[in-house]
């Protein structure tokens, strides 16, 4: 992981860098950071093998998330727009949105994102790239 911000408090320049490997790195870990839904989806997706059980060798990948934003005092508020690439073995995804800091506690993030499938996913005949938009709240508490 390499992480780097210009000024204090979100302001100014930043940069996150993070290398992922194993089941958490499959298409979709995490939240707005890790773009997009949680893993369980990915797996209903993925399907089983004959016996009924997922292998953990077929869920097992590699991915590269990087997120470049500029953090922008509005009032009171945090305001930061940014743009988020993550490149994997099986997806890659772009995603470019704007977060507020509402507060010490509340982010609101809304973004627009395109996702395409790479490697043995890409096989499918008819596939297309997905195209989302996302609004996210959180709550730290």
């Amino acid at each position: 992981l390499v992480s780097w911000e210009q000024g204090a408090g979100g302001r100014g320049w930043s940069l996150r860098l993070a290398p992922r490997y194993g089941l958490g790195a499959a298409p979709g870990a995490g939240s707005a950071g890790g773009f997009g839904p949680g893993n369980s989806e990915w797996l209903w997706q993925r399907g089983t093998t004959g016996t009924g059980r997922s292998t953990l060798s077929s869920l097992a990948s590699a991915r590269l998330d990087l997120r470049l934003g500029y953090g922008l005092v509005q009032g009171r508020r945090l305001l930061s727009p940014y743009g988020a690439l993550s490149l994997g073995e099986v997806a890659r995804r772009l995603r470019l949105g704007v977060q507020w800091r509402l507060g010490k506690q509340w982010d609101l993030d809304l973004a627009g994102e395109r996702l395409e499938q790479t490697g043995a996913d890409s096989t499918t005949p008819g596939r297309s790239p997905e195209h989302r938009i996302l609004l996210e709240g959180r709550l730290r508490y």
